[in-house]
């Protein structure tokens, strides 16, 4: 993860004041053996044909029991 410096937000400006001591946002990436594309595919085309696209469309991204509710399933 990384903190990203951000100006001061007139709506709720403490949420966003760091320990570092200034107010940022969090960036968070996962990243795998995604590598070698050309720099001119778009990022949606790389990350469809990204092993991270395949789990999450099989439901195994995030790994746990899982649970319908109203027809939508849910990890526990």
């Amino acid at each position: 993860m990384r903190l990203i410096a951000i100006l001061t937000l007139k709506e709720d400006p403490l949420d966003y004041y760091s320990r570092k001591g200034h107010h940022s946002i969090v960036l968070q990436a996962q990243v795998n053996h995604v590598v070698g594309w050309p720099g001119s595919c778009h990022d949606a085309c790389i990350l469809e044909n990204s092993t991270v696209f395949a789990k999450g469309e099989a439901g195994d991204l995030i790994p746990g029991k899982k649970q319908s509710i109203a027809r939508v399933d849910a990890v526990q």
